[in-house]
């Protein structure tokens, strides 16, 4: 006589059933990672060229960044890190800082940020 299953009997899944339900989470975990990555991608703004700025008493990197940017504080952050990656001698201790040792130096800002 088969066994009726009663509602409190938890649903068990096959071998097969398992390892098929662990790749569709898999598959749709990469799919929502996917996507979240391809949205950063499409906000992220876009840098194109250089210029030099000839670095002023007052002057900090955060504010020539925002001058660059008409968007917001995650555009300016995405220069100001532009600035550090191309300036490596400035920022050796990979740190933002302009400090008045760098009063003078000319270093290399984005010419355009879309």
């Amino acid at each position: 006589m088969d066994k009726i299953r009663n509602e409190k009997d938890p649903i068990r899944l096959t071998r097969r059933g398992k390892i098929a339900s662990g790749v569709l989470a898999i598959v749709a975990g990469a799919g929502a990672i996917f996507g979240v990555v391809k949205a950063y991608e499409a906000t992220e703004p876009k840098v194109s060229g250089e210029q030099y700025h000839l670095v002023e008493p007052g002057d900090t990197t955060w504010d020539i960044a925002r001058d660059k940017v008409k968007g917001g504080a995650s555009s300016t952050k995405v220069v100001v890190n532009e600035i550090v990656d191309n300036n490596p001698a400035v920022y050796e201790d990979c740190d933002a800082t302009l400090g008045p040792e760098d009063v003078g130096q000319s270093i290399i800002i984005p010419k355009e940020v879309k």
